[in-house]
């Protein structure tokens, strides 16, 4: 299967891995900005992303998730349809009116269940390699 590679985007002034990521929930569908972030464990979008889903995000599975600061915010989990170009897949995502920083964030689960991913800062692109 081929890989899926998306050019960085500029963030902040700066070169970065923000990729558009299809959200999916019950048939309804938005595009959305995410930061591929290794360092992250789940996917923690803002909720305002959640709502022309039809997602009651409060009411998904709440965990705690440590940031950057060392603080702790909640995360609502609920499992999502997710698109990158031709891929679509089911994978938990969570959900977050604490989110401190201007981005959404997608990590670990469930992307890097699904690829194996390459950060190329020399030619500013992001490589997503299907299992």
């Amino acid at each position: 299967m081929p890989a899926v590679v998306y050019p960085y985007a500029i963030l902040a002034g700066r070169r970065s891995p923000l990729i558009p990521v299809g959200l999916g929930y019950q048939g309804k569908w938005q595009r959305v900005q995410a930061y591929v972030d290794s360092g992250a464990f789940y996917s923690v979008f803002k909720t305002d992303f959640a709502l022309p889903l039809g997602l009651a995000w409060q009411q998904g599975e709440r965990v705690y998730v440590q940031v950057g600061d060392g603080g702790f915010i909640p995360v609502y989990l609920h499992s999502v349809d997710v698109q990158l170009q031709r891929y679509r897949f089911s994978g938990r995502i969570g959900f977050s009116e604490h989110l401190g920083v201007r981005f959404n964030i997608i990590g670990r689960v469930p992307l890097f269940e699904r690829f194996v991913i390459c950060f190329d800062d020399r030619q500013g692109i992001v490589r997503l390699e299907p299992y």
